[in-house]
């Protein structure tokens, strides 16, 4: 089963102005359960609507979108933010840390929306020892660098054990040895399980480093490149 389907994906936004804007058209596209995807193109190309409307941020103009075979056309505001807490992580640019609380809080916090909490401070500080960040558990964020602020992200996308991770830019503001290093660290999360990843990005060479490159361009899939793993290149971390 696809972790996420899209078929006929159009969205337009007015703005109260004469001409509409038209973000994204008559997009189809099919993510499989355990791959590795990049969403590349210029900015006002469609990639981040997409990956809005694909973590059910956004509704569509028009279009389906399915996720872990669910069509999401008819469900309400609050079905659509129970399947999203439930299936999908999201990773920032900006990373959305809160700054008052510790990098543990920080992973902690998806569950306000619903999980069992039973052990949950037991999984928070594995997974931030699985993003390298056990020692650093009780630091808050303006004591960390970008590249451990983004782990800590990461670590809290995955609390809930979701089917589907999206990241827009999350190597948008490191260098480019931090920016190997997390690419390395989401192919390792994505290696050891079943959760899929997209990642939008505007620099080629990050897109290239995945499974699957698909270009954006006006609102459209322009192409929808598999890529041979040897093409990853890995540093830093390995």
């Amino acid at each position: 089963m696809a972790a996420i389907e899209v078929s006929g994906l159009a969205k337009t936004y007015r703005h109260g102005q004469p001409g509409a804007v038209r973000a994204l058209q008559d997009v189809t596209l099919s993510i499989q359960a355990g791959e590795f995807v990049s969403l590349v193109g210029r900015t006002g190309s469609g990639k981040t609507t997409l990956l809005h409307c694909l973590g059910l941020l956004v509704r569509p103009t028009s279009g389906t979108v399915k996720v872990d075979g669910v069509d999401t056309a008819s469900l309400t505001d609050g079905q659509r933010a129970e399947l999203r807490g439930r299936r999908i992580g999201f990773v920032f640019q900006d990373r959305n840390l809160v700054p008052g609380l510790t990098a543990l809080e920080n992973v902690l916090l998806p569950l306000r929306y619903g999980w069992p909490r039973r052990g949950a401070r037991a999984r928070a500080r594995e997974l931030l020892d699985q993003v390298g960040m056990a020692d650093h558990a009780d630091d808050r964020p303006l004591q960390l660098t970008p590249g451990q602020a983004q782990r800590v992200a990461i670590a809290r996308a995955l609390m809930k054990s979701p089917s589907l991770i999206l990241a827009d830019e999350p190597t948008g503001e490191v260098d480019d040895e931090t920016s190997d290093e997390l690419l390395y660290l989401m192919q390792q999360v994505n290696r050891t399980s079943d959760v899929s990843f997209v990642i939008a990005t505007d620099d080629p060479d990050v897109g290239s480093c995945m499974d699957r490159m698909v270009r954006m361009s006006e609102g459209r899939v322009a192409s929808d490149q598999r890529l041979r793993t040897e093409r990853i290149r890995l540093s830093g971390i390995r």
